[in-house]
């Protein structure tokens, strides 16, 4: 590891560090009651009863069914769905309900926290590891300053964030699928885990590097195929049929029991064309809690003569696609579907603002940050 990498490293785990002592100064809740901390009570009855069918589900049904009975009306629930085999599995995440098993076993609650913190710290190397190959100059200060203070990244450290886990999932598959194509793309598709809406982000990032001399497309279909064969086989396991999802089999609860629910799915040609400044700029939107995005409008201005614009183009294009899907979900920004939801298209929005930036310091010639 460079000396660059290890005084980041030492940066992150300052920042880790103050972020702890502020959650337990403050004492803020690491599980919190809300879908991320489903996650965590997942992670906790895998860990007990080896199984995804937690009894916490089946409380939530005999509370709301008893609430539904006494008030005769039919309750949306967004807690879990039903399963092939007629029980009540995770609506939510279940890679991060995974990946969190040893955090929790070693430190119990506040293993999430470190599960969350190690996150972003991988989700921050990734990223600067993908712009040190796009970028002349010494952009670590600009680069820290950016995620730090221009995204929402460091409020998704103390809870359990399935958004940032998705993030970092697919930025660090971007950065290994530069040399490692299969194993790149491979973990690319485990962010479908965590919405199934990330296809549209993972097919055309897993082409990026189309233009570079280590693109192997072979590696890529194979790696996408095994990603593909793996969420097919935990759909069917969890679902009963590789194409559907929990999305799928949500319900609604009513007096009588259980009901299929209509659970929209986005592409709502309607409501894409509508409120499109409460999308950006109202209290729960893009704009709002990741400034960064204010200046989309000038990267092509500086993008489109750099020597590895295809990638940019690659990045910027699924950015944009995931970001004008989700102005096409009903639930966004203001039905439990916030910003937090787009924040695999900031960074990479990032990472074009960051070479914008990079040509930047070498027009200005700012000696401090050009690289010996």
């Amino acid at each position: 590891m460079t000396n660059k990498y290890v005084h980041l490293v030492l940066i992150l785990l300052t920042i880790v560090a103050i972020v702890c002592s502020i959650v337990e100064s403050k004492k803020i809740n690491i599980i919190q009651k809300n879908p991320s901390g489903e996650i965590a009570i997942t992670t906790k009855n895998i860990i007990k009863h080896r199984n995804f069918s937690s009894t916490h589900f089946y409380q939530i049904y005999e509370k709301t069914i008893a609430v539904a009975k006494k008030s005769k009306t039919t309750l949306w629930q967004d807690v879990f769905a039903i399963g092939s085999k007629g029980q009540l599995l995770p609506k939510h995440s279940i890679i991060s309900s995974i990946l969190a098993i040893p955090f929790y076993i070693l430190f119990d609650d506040y293993g999430f926290l470190v599960f969350n913190s190690l996150m972003f710290i991988i989700l921050i190397l990734s990223t600067y590891y993908i712009l040190t190959s796009l970028c002349i100059n010494n952009i670590l200060i600009p680069f820290l300053f950016i995620c730090l203070i221009t995204t929402e990244t460091i409020l998704h450290i103390p809870t359990l964030s399935y958004d940032l886990h998705a993030t970092t999932i697919i930025l660090l598959g971007l950065a290994i699928l530069k040399k490692h194509s299969l194993y790149g793309a491979f973990i690319l598709t485990l962010s479908i885990f965590v919405r199934p809406s990330h296809i549209l982000i993972v097919l055309p990032l897993a082409f990026a590097y189309y233009k570079s001399k280590d693109f192997n497309i072979k590696d890529i279909i194979i790696g996408l195929g095994f990603g593909g064969i793996l969420i097919g086989l935990i759909n069917y396991l969890f679902w009963g049929n590789p194409f559907l999802t929990a999305y799928h089999r949500l319900v609604n609860i009513t007096p009588e029991g259980l009901e299929w629910a209509k659970h929209s799915y986005g592409f709502d040609i309607s409501y894409f064309i509508s409120n499109w400044w409460e999308k950006l700029f109202g209290e729960n939107s893009i704009v709002k809690n990741n400034p960064i995005t204010l200046l989309l409008p000038f990267i092509p201005f500086y993008i489109y003569k750099h020597k590895k614009r295809f990638f940019l183009t690659i990045t910027l294009f699924s950015a944009l696609l995931y970001t004008f899907y989700m102005f096409s979900y009903p639930f966004y920004p203001n039905g439990g579907a916030t910003s937090r939801t787009l924040l695999p298209s900031v960074y990479l929005y990032l990472l074009s603002v960051m070479v914008c930036i990079d040509i930047l310091i070498s027009k200005l010639k700012l000696p401090f940050l050009r690289r010996p």
